[in-house]
């Protein structure tokens, strides 16, 4: 295939940057897989109703993070790349920014914690467990640099580091028959240890030396960061509301279950992520040389993404209950039903994550923020409306629907992304485009 052959050459030529995917691919599977297969032993050990506590805390922890990184990732990288000389400046004014964000990421969960969840003693345990893990993330600022550097290395050994060392505590404590209060440390020690291991490599590699920063540089970073916190508030509500409704509206176990779907069906996302960023340089270039055949290549990318996606919506419905039974035991059989839903929406994941390589293509950065913000919205409210009739189905069926207008039917809506509904509505016919 053509792309594959100017992929080939483009390698040859980015040999650093071409390291440098290669470093974060590895970061994905072990994060994965350790995740995976981890999480399956805790879920066994568990069982449902308190696998769902866990989940429910880890997910109302996730959904106060932006606050904490303050959507700075993208703002220092650039701002580094731009202005290398204050760099310095730059780094630990995010830090500070970042720390003062922390603390109030950690007292809202205190908050939560303590004057919210009243009832069950076991997840406000937990919820404040939780808010101390904050406390280490303006560290993870330094990330930052190693990115804009093109040292992502550095980073992939940290935070695998970290995964590695919190999974084997995690392990310790099924083989302690430890309450389920205790897991939730195993987060706040993933953190701390892939600070730590962070500040130690920066160290080590001088990324920056002295210490300085600034009030204007603050500012200016609160400038730029604010419309990416608002963006990633929404997608990680679009990620992580049906757990957090699933338990104000359920029960732990359904959020139990309807979590060891949930870690099945996302193991599949990251195929259209690995696939989308390695074609993304051939795309881009393609663009600037000819936009008929981007149009022609970008429709044959998207009916392969199509072929695979189908294939493995096939082979897992005809296997779920088995693949379910497998994983997590008889307690969570219940799963291979929200399994089956789930699974439905991989087609339009992909066709979301290529979009949104097109998106960035043309520049219509913008459009994201709005498709997510939109996206956000028809979930809370499909959650709303499906949880109390339906149940754990009823939020699969609302993530489902939530996948196909963020992937698919939210392109038709604005005129910048017309085309590319275009496209991939083209990309579902069959012989379009064949000769």
């Amino acid at each position: 295939m053509l792309f594959f052959l100017r992929l080939k050459q483009k390698i040859k030529k980015n040999k650093l940057e071409f390291s440098n995917i290669i470093w974060l691919t590895i970061d994905k599977l072990i994060k994965l897989f350790v995740g995976l297969f981890i999480g399956v032993y805790v879920a066994r050990y568990l069982g449902p109703s308190d696998y769902g506590k866990l989940n429910l805390a880890k997910a109302i922890y996730i959904l106060l993070t932006p606050l904490s990184l303050m959507g700075l990732q993208q703002i220092i990288v650039r701002e580094v790349l731009n202005r290398p000389n204050k760099k310095n400046h730059i780094v630990y004014s995010g830090i500070i920014l970042s720390f003062l964000g922390s603390l109030f990421s950690s007292f809202f969960l205190f908050i939560i914690s303590y004057f919210i969840v009243q009832d069950d003693k076991v997840l406000k345990s937990m919820l404040f467990i939780l808010s101390f893990a904050y406390l280490f993330k303006p560290i993870q600022v330094l990330s930052y640099v190693f990115e804009a550097e093109i040292k992502s290395k550095y980073n992939v050994l940290s935070i695998n580091i970290a995964v590695v060392i919190s999974g084997l505590f995690k392990l310790f404590l099924v083989y302690i028959n430890a309450n389920t209060m205790y897991f939730a440390y195993s987060i706040v020690i993933d953190s701390l240890i892939y600070s730590l291991v962070l500040f130690l490599f920066s160290f080590k590699s001088k990324i920056i030396d002295g210490i300085s920063y600034s009030l204007n540089e603050i500012k200016l970073l609160i400038a730029f960061s604010w419309p990416l916190i608002i963006a990633s508030f929404s997608i990680l509500i679009y990620m992580q509301i049906d757990k957090v409704m699933i338990g104000v509206y359920l029960t732990s176990k359904d959020v139990g279950i309807y979590s060891a779907a949930s870690q099945i069906s996302e193991i599949f996302y990251f195929i259209p992520v690995m696939l989308s960023n390695t074609i993304f340089p051939y795309l881009n270039k393609l663009k600037t040389s000819s936009s008929v055949k981007f149009d022609l290549e970008f429709i044959k990318i998207n009916r392969y993404f199509t072929l695979i996606s189908m294939l493995i919506i096939v082979l897992v419905i005809i296997f779920s209950r088995w693949i379910v039974k497998l994983l997590f035991g008889d307690d969570f059989i219940e799963s291979s039903n929200i399994l089956n839903i789930h699974i439905i929406g991989l087609l339009f994941v992909f066709f979301g994550v290529i979009g949104s390589k097109w998106i960035l293509i043309n520049n219509f950065q913008q459009i994201t923020m709005y498709k997510t913000l939109i996206g956000m919205v028809v979930n809370l409210i499909l959650n709303f409306l499906f949880i109390p009739a339906f149940g754990i189905i009823g939020c699969a069926c609302a993530t489902v629907i939530s996948q196909i207008f963020s992937g698919y039917i939210l392109n038709l809506i604005s005129y910048k992304t017309r085309e590319l509904f275009i496209l991939q509505s083209k990309a579902l016919i069959p012989f379009y485009g064949k000769k």
